[in-house]
């Protein structure tokens, strides 16, 4: 199974940045968009997502 995970920090101060919306969408050869996920970081800043 694939995944995809991310990890965001505040580049200001080095601390979690909780609550950031995280999208990924395909772009399919005829330039159609499909939102395959759309979901918010968590506490610590990361979030996961099996695909």
């Amino acid at each position: 199974m694939h995944s995809i995970s991310t990890h965001v920090l505040n580049s200001e101060n080095g601390t979690h940045v909780a609550g950031l919306t995280v999208t990924l969408t395909h772009i399919g050869p005829d330039g159609a968009k499909k939102t395959m996920f759309s979901e918010k970081t968590d506490a610590g800043g990361t979030h996961f997502r099996e695909l």
